[in-house]
């Protein structure tokens, strides 16, 4: 199958379930806890039980509940495999130089206005690595940051500091709800410009929105941060004609420096990576950038985007990715004080949040006692919910 069509076809259906979802979130506005984060089982269960075999909704319901290693697995389920590259390929790569992506982009981030930044919906490292890039972006004068999933109907997100269930649909992951959140604590205002339509018009109705912040404010700088294939700049999307950041270029007469994440990132199995990154050694966020200072976007005349990044394969530490364990983040154990029957979803809240409604800041899941997995905190106050299977709860206050 050509990874192009089938891309393009997988994006599609994506769009639609999340389409439905939201559609179905505005008709319960009260969702509950349980419908969101579950247990593998439960994941697993409803995957059977859905005769279009959705495995893409099954990749974001493991990464809700910090699975990383299942959400590459079942979004990686029927995956072709990339093309093999050209001798000319291959050498064009070698005319670049790896450099590290966070000082490439905060030195970047001096000249341009917009900044777009891509995501795989279903990993939560792409996320973090957003996350890392931001304090560096407001020093350069950032101050506004909008995000695709984020919903026009939180109207007092900015006021809170910190998102809810009704915030967006990927928020409710947990590295994405700490983006927001961090966002929101470092200055950003933070703001929607999802569309009403699809398609085509969704794209244009996305730069329009985007545009209302600089008819507000003509200087200000901006970071989006988006799925997939909204950050490309060319017309070679067949559906879309042009995606956001293409529109967003014809409305404002402002070149959006567009980065993607998402293709230079490990899968579940390495025969489904992409061949550049097999080319690449990396141990941090790496761009690869010309005698020029131009960064690698792409094999010669591939104009989609500005930059690729490549990340490094995730090694695991205490049952969890590496990168975790960044961003001031430590290993936290609640092993010894759990009360509840295994197997468990543990849940960590900021102490001052409403945890009825607050997006938590970590959740896993612990299949017995003896089970290692850590929780992945900076230093603070928490409150740490506990679930078992059966609706048997706890409540721990930690002072990390």
């Amino acid at each position: 199958m050509n990874f192009e069509f089938y891309r393009s076809f997988r994006f599609i259906l994506l769009a639609l379930f999340i389409s439905l979802s939201v559609n179905a979130f505005g008709q319960q506005l009260e969702q509950r806890r349980d419908d969101i984060y579950k247990f593998p089982e439960q994941i697993l269960e409803d995957l059977e039980n859905d005769t279009v075999k959705y495995y893409t909704k099954a990749a974001h319901e493991f990464s809700f509940i910090g699975d990383y290693k299942k959400a590459l697995l079942y979004a990686d389920i029927g995956r072709p495999q990339f093309a093999t590259l050209t001798p000319e390929q291959i050498k064009y790569f070698k005319s670049f130089k790896p450099v590290g992506a966070n000082q490439f982009l905060k030195e970047k981030a001096q000249e341009e206005q917009i900044i777009i930044i891509n995501e795989g919906h279903h990993l939560p490292l792409h996320r973090v690595f957003t996350h890392s890039l931001l304090q560096d972006l407001y020093e350069a004068g950032f101050r506004y940051f909008g995000a695709e999933t984020l919903s026009h109907t939180d109207k007092e997100l900015n006021q809170r500091g910190y998102p809810v269930f009704s915030s967006g649909f990927y928020t409710k992951e947990p590295q994405y709800g700490e983006l927001v959140r961090a966002a929101l604590s470092i200055g950003f205002k933070v703001f929607a410009y999802e569309g009403e339509s699809g398609g085509r018009e969704r794209e244009i109705e996305q730069a329009e929105n985007i545009a209302r912040v600089l008819q507000k404010d003509p200087e200000a700088k901006i970071l989006v941060h988006v799925g997939y294939d909204h950050i490309r700049e060319d017309s070679a999307l067949h559906v879309w004609e042009k995606a956001m950041a293409g529109r967003l270029d014809e409305i404002t007469g402002i070149n959006p420096f567009t980065v993607n994440q998402e293709i230079l990132t490990e899968k579940s199995r390495p025969e489904l990576e992409n061949p550049y990154l097999k080319l690449a050694s990396v141990t941090e966020p790496t761009i690869y950038v010309n005698a020029d200072g131009d960064g690698f976007a792409g094999p010669p005349g591939f104009g989609a985007y500005d930059v690729r990044v490549f990340h490094p394969k995730t090694s695991y530490i205490h049952g969890r990715p590496d990168w975790m364990f960044t961003l001031g983040r430590k290993p936290v154990f609640i092993n010894k004080r759990i009360k509840v029957n295994y197997p468990v979803l543990v849940f960590a809240y900021k102490a001052g949040e409403d945890i009825s409604q607050a997006i938590p800041v970590d959740v896993i899941e612990l299949k017995s006692k003896q089970d290692k997995k850590a929780l992945a905190l900076k230093k603070g106050k928490y409150s740490i919910l506990v679930l078992d299977k059966n609706g048997g709860q706890q409540t721990v206050s930690i002072k990390d």
